[in-house]
C-alpha cells in the first residue's frame, strides 16, 4: 500500500483552538470525581455524544473499563447524535486525570462541550473547547514556512511565529516542544522561532481562545528541472562481431 499525504497540513495557514483539526489537540484536567456527559460539534452541528464516570479511586470510578489516568477522545470518529457508529461511548476516569481530545483523519474542524450531571435539573457546563481554561494545553504544529501572528483572543496577549524554511542541516539541531504561557494578558515568550516538524504547546491560566494565522509565507523557487543532453551515438560490438550504433539518452538531475 503507497503511503498516503495529506495535502491539508501543508495547505493550511491558521490554526484556531476553538477548531480542532489533525493539526491540533486539547488537554483538559478533570479535577473532581462524578459523571460527566460531553457533545461534539462539527462546526455549529452536534455530531456526537460520550459520558465520562471519575472516581477518586479505580473502585469508585470503575464501571465497565478499567479507569486510566488518560484517555484519548479522536472527535472525528462521531458522526451522528448518539456517538460513534450509533452506539454512545463511556468512559472511565480517575479523578485528577486528563482528557486529550484530538482529529485523527479529514479537513474538517471540531469542538467539544464537557457537562457535569448531579441531581441538579440542568446538566451544569464544566468545559467549552472553544474557551479555554485554567491548567488546558492547546497544542498545534504550524508547517508553512513564513511569520505568523499568534494571539489569545479572549484573555490577551500576542506572539510573533516565526516558521524556518526546512533545511536538512537545520531540522534535526532542535525538536524539542515549545512552551507558550498565556497569563495576565500576556505571552511568554513574545517572540517563537520553529521548524516545521516542531510542537507548539500552549498553556491556559485564564480563558484563553488561541488563534494562529498566516502573516506572510516564504516562499523560494523550485529547483530547476534537469536539462536533458542530447543523444550521444556510441559504437557497440554485437556477437556476430559487426559494429552497430546505440543511441543513449543521458539525464543529469540537480538537488536543490
Amino acid at each position: 500500500m503507497k503511503p498516503i499525504i495529506n495535502k491539508y497540513v501543508f495547505r493550511k495557514t491558521s490554526n484556531d483552538s476553538g477548531s480542532l483539526t489533525t493539526m491540533s489537540s486539547i488537554i483538559h484536567k478533570v479535577a473532581e470525581q462524578g459523571k460527566y456527559s460531553g457533545i461534539v460539534f462539527l462546526g455549529d452541528i452536534k455530531v456526537g455524544k460520550f459520558f465520562i464516570r471519575v472516581g477518586e479511586s479505580r473502585e469508585e470510578a470503575q464501571e465497565e473499563g478499567v479507569p486510566l489516568q488518560q484517555i484519548d477522545i479522536d472527535l472525528s470518529s462521531f458522526n451522528n447524535s448518539t456517538g460513534v457508529n450509533g452506539n454512545s461511548t463511556a468512559f472511565t476516569l480517575l479523578a485528577g486525570g486528563h482528557i486529550v481530545f484530538y482529529v485523527s483523519k479529514g479537513s474538517k474542524e471540531y469542538a467539544v462541550e464537557i457537562f457535569r450531571l448531579g441531581k441538579q435539573k440542568e446538566p451544569i457546563k464544566v468545559f467549552d473547547s472553544r474557551l479555554l481554561g485554567d491548567e488546558d494545553l492547546f497544542i498545534t504544529h504550524v508547517m508553512k514556512p513564513g511569520s505568523y501572528s499568534v494571539r489569545n483572543v479572549m484573555g490577551g496577549g500576542q506572539a510573533i511565529l516565526t516558521v524556518e524554511y526546512p533545511e536538512h542541516e537545520k531540522l534535526m539541531r532542535n525538536m524539542e516542544s515549545v512552551l507558550i504561557e498565556c497569563r495576565n494578558g500576556t505571552m511568554d515568550p513574545a517572540e517563537i522561532k520553529i521548524q516545521p516538524l516542531q510542537t507548539l504547546m500552549f498553556s491556559c491560566t485564564r480563558e484563553s481562545r488561541i488563534n494562529i494565522e498566516l502573516k506572510m509565507a516564504e516562499e523560494r523557487p523550485q529547483p530547476a528541472l534537469a536539462p536533458i543532453i542530447t543523444p550521444v551515438a556510441i559504437l557497440k560490438k554485437k556477437k556476430t562481431g559487426e559494429v552497430g550504433q546505440k543511441n543513449i539518452r543521458r539525464r543529469i538531475q540537480f538537488f536543490g
